[in-house]
């Protein structure tokens, strides 16, 4: 590596779970991998016999994996592998100005082998792609043919390390600003390059982009609105691009505690049968998560909330199904999710609330309405605003509505999480925002990104409420609520006394 590992890995402060190494050749980067703690490492190297030789170098207990194969952008297509003398300008690319540069490096013998996508590698041998956010491709001018056939993949690679070449070093090889192209597709932006005096060299990519999952908890008399929701995320799918990936995550709650089925018009599995309807509404997302919940595991929205945030995300969404948003909403989360880290939330403005500590949310086609005016907003202006002079702001504090498409990162859950003593409704939202300042007022880096210029409201005036009157439903908000707010002011402090102690 030309450029260092131990480099850039304390430069970025990288945060490498397992690497993922093409063109292994004798693992002289083993050891560099492994002084940072990396010991998930999947080798794979293209000559048999290096691959052979390369295998001794480990014990027989290692977690480490060494692999033959080919790889490029197609699966068992012949090519021939031209093997070089020196071992690491092996390729299926014939030699160009490479004999100029390396008058010593000939090939000796060529062989016949078939091509592998990384993908199709990783799938024959059950190796798990989600566990490796690390790739270094050395290839020999074939480094954006491995892109290609690792594809929707790339969207769990957080760090691309590769040989790039600025001319033709191999006839026909690949060039380094089609590999900028294909990465910044994904997000990925070039942050280190090293050449080398022979149009030869070695480029390091951080991805910007994040991948974001969209929780929604759904009771059956919602299960209209939650349709509503679903057309109108595929209509925001409309703006987004390949770096935007999107997991859904949808919860349809017909738990026997919460609805009292026997004396409900309306059955669960009429209520099953509109839920799976609205998956096919996803597919264009990224994933597709539809779980329905029969027993008592899941009673409300906060546990709900916190069983997803214990999965592997970047960040996540919050929806509440009475929302209403325009199409471009989404777009403008992520982009503004791309231009941070660390721990934060990120909001779009409201119209006029109920009080004046939700003023700083307002959108200004509204500041001169009343206090209580969302209650007689009509959601189609929110559906069908003008979207002009965005911007982005850090609010002065913090102040967000939890379901209200709000946006957390995975390190502020990590940091302060949705306790168990918040129970399954309680007010998640208000103890992270009262955590928030307390831990920010200990100078903890925390930051709410309002973006100016678009809004968010509840349908108050036409939701859809069908089904309310059919199904029978025991109303345990209340004793939820008052059993979380019952222990709040004693966790928030055992919290700041947490952070005292830290």
């Amino acid at each position: 590596m030309l450029i260092p590992f131990s480099v850039i890995h304390k430069k970025y402060d990288l945060k490498v779970k397992g690497i993922l190494h093409l063109g292994a050749h004798m693992l002289e980067e083993k050891s560099d991998y492994e002084a940072f703690g990396v010991s998930d490492i999947v080798w794979i190297e293209g000559n048999p016999e290096i691959a052979d030789a390369a295998k001794k170098l480990l014990p027989s207990d290692s977690t480490q994996k060494i692999l033959n194969y080919l790889i490029s952008d197609t699966d068992d297509e012949e090519v021939e592998f031209n093997i070089a003398n020196n071992g690491q300008s092996s390729s299926i690319l014939a030699l160009a100005k490479h004999k100029i540069y390396s008058p010593n490096v000939y090939y000796t013998k060529t062989i016949v082998q078939k091509t592998k996508k990384l993908k199709s590698v990783l799938e024959i041998n059950k190796i798990d792609y989600t566990k490796y956010n690390f790739l270094n491709i050395d290839l020999q001018g074939v480094e954006l043919r491995a892109l290609r056939g690792y594809e929707e993949c790339l969207h769990y690679i957080d760090y691309v390390y590769t040989e790039v070449n600025s001319g033709n070093v191999y006839e026909g090889n690949d060039l380094i600003g089609d590999i900028d192209s294909y990465l910044a597709d994904f997000g990925f932006e070039r942050v280190e390059t090293h050449f080398t005096g022979a149009e030869w060299g070695d480029a390091f990519y951080i991805k910007k982009s994040k991948r974001t999952q969209i929780v929604n908890h759904i009771m059956p008399n919602e299960i209209d609105e939650y349709s509503t929701i679903a057309d109108k995320l595929k209509e925001a799918s409309d703006y987004l691009e390949k770096k935007d990936w999107i997991s859904i995550y949808a919860t349809l709650n017909l738990s026997d505690k919460l609805i009292d089925w026997n004396n409900s018009e309306l059955d669960k599995k009429f209520f099953i049968d509109k839920f799976q309807s609205i998956k096919q509404k996803f597919n264009w997302a990224n994933e597709v998560i539809f779980e329905i919940i029969e027993d008592g595991s899941i009673l409300g929205t906060t546990a709900q909330k916190r069983k997803a945030i214990k999965s592997d995300y970047d960040q996540f969404i919050f929806l509440d199904c009475d929302i209403s948003f325009h199409k471009t909403t989404l777009k403008y989360i992520l982009e503004t999710s791309y231009q941070v880290d660390g721990k934060y939330f990120i909001t779009p403005q409201t119209v006029k609330l109920w009080d004046w500590t939700w003023d700083i949310l307002t959108h200004k086609d509204f500041e001169n309405k009343d206090y209580g005016y969302e209650k007689i907003h009509n959601a189609e202006l929110t559906n069908n605003q003008t979207i002009e002079d965005i911007s982005v702001s850090i609010s002065p504090n913090f102040k967000f509505g939890c379901g209200w498409m709000t946006l957390y990162s995975k390190d502020i859950l990590n940091f302060i999480g949705i306790p168990e003593w918040l129970g399954h409704y309680g007010p998640e939202d208000t103890y992270l925002m009262y955590a928030s300042e307390i831990a920010k007022s200990k100078r903890y880096e925390i930051n709410q990104y309002v973006i100016n210029g678009i809004y968010v409201s509840e349908n108050f005036n036409s939701r859809d409420k069908t089904y309310y009157s059919k199904v029978k439903s025991f109303n345990l908000k209340d004793e939820f609520r008052n059993q979380a707010e019952s222990q709040f002011t004693q966790q928030l402090k055992q919290f700041e006394n947490n952070l005292n102690n830290r």
